[in-house]
């Protein structure tokens, strides 16, 4: 019973400890950055071919596939020069040469042909217009990314820190996912195949596992799944906890 009372003080420290950093940072009114005027400016930018994405800061990303990449940026005027979009080795990356304020939501809106790897950091908000297909699909969201993906893929790999979260739904045969700190995985509207789980912290994950469902657990970590998989094998510690719903 000391054991369960001291994770679950631990559990909510995590949390606590977390929402406390993020809102620092969110509250934080940096005095030298670039203040945004509230005349919201839509820009067409110019990309290369490219396959991975890696967006920081504070935008919101709306990812559509096509036959041809293109890239849309939606900010205000006054600091639409200080939003930087590159293509590096085949990586789009977008992100603001110093620190702004923005009054305007900033926006960008990916065209893709082919995605593998998807890179977010700070408070990125990403979403998809329509169902989207991939061949193997790898994310990494740190912070306070959030991320809301309805897709068809052979296979996801996420990796997930902070306080992040992801919601994914569709199909894919084998998914691979880790998270850490207080972040939370929604994926039980993504039926798969084959499914392992790296979890610690206080994180929480639900997932959809037809035939095979591997977890490791440890902090105060929740699991809950659902489908009948043949093979169940869970490697807890602490006070993680996994469950069918």
């Amino acid at each position: 019973m000391k054991t369960m009372k001291f994770y679950s003080k631990m559990q909510l420290f995590v949390v606590l400890l977390l929402v406390f950093q993020l809102f620092s940072a969110c509250s934080y009114a940096d005095p030298f950055a670039e203040r945004g005027s509230g005349n919201k400016q839509i820009e067409e930018r110019n990309v290369r071919s490219f396959v991975a994405i890696d967006v920081s800061g504070g935008f919101e990303v709306i990812l559509r596939q096509g036959t041809a990449e293109a890239l849309t940026i939606e900010a205000d005027d006054n600091l639409m020069n200080l939003i930087v979009t590159e293509v590096r080795g085949g990586e789009l990356r977008i992100y603001t040469d110093g620190n702004v304020s923005p009054k305007t939501k900033m926006k960008a809106y990916i065209t893709f042909v082919k995605l593998d790897e998807i890179d977010l950091s700070g408070a990125v908000k990403l979403r998809a217009e329509n169902k989207l297909t991939f061949n193997r699909l790898s994310i990494e969201g740190s912070g306070a990314s959030d991320i809301d993906l309805e897709l068809t893929a052979e296979r996801i790999e996420a990796d997930l820190s902070g306080a992040s979260k992801i919601s994914l739904a569709g199909s894919s045969p084998k998914v691979e996912l880790e998270c850490s700190g207080a972040s939370k995985i929604y994926a039980s509207s993504l039926e798969s195949t084959s499914i392992r789980l790296n979890l610690s912290g206080a994180s929480f994950a639900e997932v959809f596992a037809t035939e095979s469902l591997v977890v490791d657990a440890s902090g105060a970590s929740t699991i809950r799944y659902k489908g009948n998989p043949e093979r169940l094998v869970t490697n807890t510690s602490g006070a993680s906890k996994v469950s069918k719903f």
